[in-house]
């Protein structure tokens, strides 16, 4: 071995084991283990004193310490305006301003305490909680990857989790049913749709995919969401090796995999809420007028017996002959590509297939009958198919109630030698058999020759029907025949009916006369009329609940084994596992003595009072959505490598705290929102007491931007297009035509009427199709769990506010709105754009600027669109899209 190529060995040996040497190291040189870092060392609860908010406590005795003279509170307007995006995502309407601004100045404590209770009430609330839920379950409604796959009934667990925080689920409960409520001993409807968390994974769909390496790829998926979510580490960096930070294993990230490694994803019926209702409702009520129309009909059918009977004598007097030889056809080709079944009395039964093209042409090969020497005639019969018992058969054709329309016919002779030679053609402008009524009775079409035209046993027959008002109005069932006849006439009786009425009545058999029976009954208009009207109302019965849920069962049977994936690769088994937990962390117990643990003991693990994160991992989530930044600035990373809290004491008193209160999300976010903490100004001053950037110790409030999905529901609520309408389908707002015409097709049916303008929550989001302003302004791509959306500052975002459609129709909307209200005033137009978008009176100043910015609009426009391009000036502020 060269020099050269050991050196290089022993380089890689070092740079592969440092990681772990330096660890051991680490823990040898302190007094404790390597895991003793502060996240996995139990919350210790520090006292409050009496009469001191919890959280003002501690934050203003690190400010004290260091010596820093914290912000006076926001003004009502500003708190006012706070409170409405970080509860609820909307912006407070002018009414709302106006009562507050009353109320505070009376009773300032109890105008803010029943404003937060009224905002947490409201089902905005769970809407605007929910986005930042999704965030961390990846939700989506597409599967990801090249086919991208539209996940039809993914919205359900979007509006279970919408539900879930609307009635204040207690956050332990509500994250069982998420990780095992398919295992809950008494698991309802309700916790199966909860597992659908699991069912947000990506998904390939794709020909010729590596199944398994699909499957492992989602349970690897999923254990990296759930550690995210609710352990705040990065468990993933231990799928491939150890963990080079955080005292975790290879073998530990498997031991958690095991929990995942054998769900079967299932898609059961669950009815929405209520659809079962409706259904046992509409079913009556169907039951019940069916019942009366199939009591109308039987008394017809009496009446109609006697009539049949006096049919039958006028008949009997002149029953004409049947010179006609049924055709059997050797071959049936459509041109469509439809399925042509040649029945045993030479009838042909059509398949359509889905398409529909504008011309079908059926062509049939016949050899000729025994005994016919000439054929002076053809017959076609428009048969309906087979009816049950004593009813006609259904109509002839595929058009609406069985109409069909015939364009052109022809026949041709092939001889012996092969040359075609053409017998009758019958083609023209209009159809040459429009059949559009009584299409469920028996009709026939003669097609006369000129005169007769001997032909041969050798010979054959090729027949041509051509249909060119589309597929839909094709013939569904039909019979060819001919005679040497050039005079024969299409009787309107069928064969096998003219053969029974020539039986002696007292002769027939049982099968002659219910062919009688059916046949009259489809000439007899009266009972026929009734026989459709109870057609269309047994095709109107309701069908019963069909809607889904996506969920996740455990597998009982032909389990996957569990076992180390060398270097990740699942095809390199390394050492075989069981369930279970890092070493690190407090030890699992089964429920079931001696049992493996599952998944369910997983969850309720995870809420075990001596588990150190889940509580402070929450409760850091709840704070970094009311300040804009955790306690913990890496929610996703609470181990070595991740931030350490800036305010420890107070991050350890919340989790306790959030056991205490029952794992309630309102009262914790109540108990927040309600500290002076919360409510200081953001705005910096002159001569900020530290470095401005700096706000570690919360002397002040955060001021950020928006997320993007609040973003285009500011706008929408600023100019009165926002529907409020919660739960339901996800909507497809209209989409810049350069997304659907790049790339891939993209099928996009913009949404119609309110549904255009539902809040963000409620768009599709299609992952490989994000919906452009989303991307603007830093919404999640969904491929895996985010904890904590990036805010960017970019040129794009300008643009989008000032050019995206949807932002631009809202400016529209709101001109209107003020032409109508402040058609000759321009200052009170200007006011009430500041109340709608800013919550606020315009300064002296702004109103100046905007009433001069007003005058040169005018110089170029009419006055609506003068106040559009006005509004769009205060739209496209800092001011509005961001949270002061």
């Amino acid at each position: 071995m060269s020099l050269g190529v050991l050196t290089w060995q022993l380089v890689e040996m070092f740079r592969v084991l440092l990681p772990t040497l330096l660890l051991q190291l680490l823990s040898l040189a302190s007094p404790g283990r390597a895991s003793d870092l502060w996240a996995f060392d139990p919350p210790r609860r520090t006292e409050v004193p009496a009469g001191k908010h919890p959280v003002d406590y501690f934050i203003d005795s690190r400010l004290a310490a260091s010596g820093i003279e914290p912000l006076p509170p926001a003004g009502s307007a500003t708190l006012l305006r706070r409170l409405f995006l970080d509860l609820t995502g909307l912006p407070p309407a002018p009414a709302d301003v106006a009562a507050f601004e009353s109320e505070w100045s009376r009773h300032p404590d109890s105008a803010l305490t029943a404003l937060v209770d009224r905002l947490l009430d409201s089902p905005h609330f769970a809407e605007r909680w929910t986005r930042h839920w999704l965030d961390l379950a990846r939700y989506a409604d597409s599967d990801g990857y090249l086919g991208d796959t539209e996940r039809a009934w993914a919205w359900r667990y979007r509006d279970w989790v919408v539900e879930a925080i609307d009635r204040d689920l207690p956050y332990d409960q509500f994250s069982i049913a998420q990780i095992a409520g398919d295992l809950l001993s008494r698991a309802g409807e309700s916790d199966r749709i909860a597992a659908g968390f699991h069912r947000n994974a990506l998904l390939n769909t794709e020909a010729g995919v590596d199944k398994e390496l699909s499957r492992t790829k989602q349970v690897v998926d999923r254990v990296n969401a759930v550690s995210t979510t609710w352990l705040g580490l990065t468990l993933a960096c231990a799928e491939c090796h150890n963990h080079k930070h955080d005292p975790v294993k290879q073998d530990e990230f498997y031991r958690v995999y095991a929990f995942f490694n054998n769900l079967d994803d299932e898609d059961p019926v669950v009815p929405l809420p209520g659809e079962t209702e409706r259904y046992r409702e509409n079913l009556a009520a169907w039951e019940k007028q069916t019942s009366a129309l199939e009591s109308l009909l039987a008394q017809e059918t009496e009446a109609m017996t006697k009539r049949q009977t006096r049919w039958e004598a006028e008949l009997s007097r002149n029953l004409p002959t049947n010179p006609w030889t049924v055709l059997l056809p050797e071959k049936a080709e459509s041109g469509a590509g439809d399925t042509m079944k040649i029945e045993g009395d030479g009838s042909i039964l059509v398949t359509a297939k889905k398409s529909d093209p504008d011309t079908v042409t059926y062509t049939l090969e016949f050899p000729v009958p025994e005994g016919l020497s000439a054929i002076g005639a053809f017959r076609l019969e428009a048969l309906g198919s087979p009816g049950e018992g004593r009813e006609p058969g259904v109509a002839s054709g595929r058009g609406k109630d069985g109409a069909f329309v015939l364009s052109a016919f022809s026949a041709q002779r092939r001889g012996p030698d092969g040359k075609l030679q053409t017998l009758a053609a019958a083609d023209g402008k209009d159809p040459i058999w429009e059949a559009r009524e009584g299409v469920r009775r028996y009709q026939a079409r003669g097609f006369p020759l000129a005169k007769a035209v001997s032909v041969a046993e050798s010979d054959r027959l090729v027949l041509t029907l051509r249909h060119k008002a589309g597929g839909a109005t094709t013939l569904r069932r039909f019979r060819l025949s001919a005679t040497a006849d050039p005079q024969a006439k299409a009787s309107d009786l069928p064969d096998p009916v003219l053969a029974a009425l020539r039986t002696d009545p007292d002769k027939r058999t049982e099968e002659q006369r219910i062919l009688i029976a059916i046949h009259f009954r489809s000439l007899d208009s009266t009972w026929m009329a009734k026989r459709l009207d109870l057609d269309r109302q047994l095709a109107k019965v309701p069908q019963k609940p069909s809607s889904k849920i996506q969920t996740v069962k455990e597998r009982t049977a032909d389990r996957h084994e569990n076992y180390v994936h060398v270097r990740g690769d699942y095809q390199r088994r390394g050492d075989s596992v069981t369930s279970g937990v890092p070493a690190v962390l407090h030890p699992l117990k089964p429920r079931r003595a001696g049992g493996e643990a599952d998944r369910l003991d997983f969850a309720q693990w995870l809420f075990d009072e001596a588990n150190p994160l889940t509580a402070r991992v929450a409760v850091n989530q709840i704070w970094q959505h009311l300040f804009g930044t955790g306690i913990v600035a890496t929610p996703d990373d609470f181990g070595t490598e991740g931030a350490a809290p800036t305010h420890p004491e107070l991050l350890d008193w919340l989790a306790t705290e959030y056991r205490r209160l029952g794992w309630s999300r309102k009262k914790l976010i109540r108990l927040i929102v309600t500290s002076e903490a919360y409510r200081r100004s953001s705005a910096i001053p002159e001569t900020p007491p530290v470095d401005a950037t700096d706000n570690t110790l919360l002397w002040r409030q955060n001021r950020f931007r928006v997320e993007a999905e609040t973003v285009r529901d500011l706008h929408l609520a600023a100019c009165g297009l926002l529907s409020l309408k919660t739960g339901g389908k996800p909507v497809r707002p209209p989409l810049p035509g350069f997304v659907t015409e790049v790339g891939r097709s993209v099928a996009w049916p913009v949404s119609e009427g309110e549904d255009r303008y539902r809040r963000g929550l409620y768009i599709f989001l299609k992952r490989t199709v994000m919906y452009p302003s989303l991307i603007a302004f830093d919404a999640p791509d969904t491929s895996v769990a985010c904890s904590r959306r990036d805010r960017t500052q970019s040129p794009m975002q300008a643009l989008t506010l000032l050019n995206d459609p949807v932002f631009f129709e809202c400016a529209e909307a709101l001109g209107k709105t003020l032409t109508e209200a402040h058609r000759d005033d321009p200052d009170a137009a200007i006011e009430e754009i500041f109340h709608r978008c800013l919550g606020r009176d315009p300064e002296p100043a702004e109103l100046d600027a905007l009433r001069s910015a007003h005058a040169d609009f005018l110089t170029s426009s009419d006055k609506e669109r003068a106040y559009v391009a006005t509004a769009r000036v205060v739209m496209n502020l800092d001011e509005f899209i961001t949270r002061e």
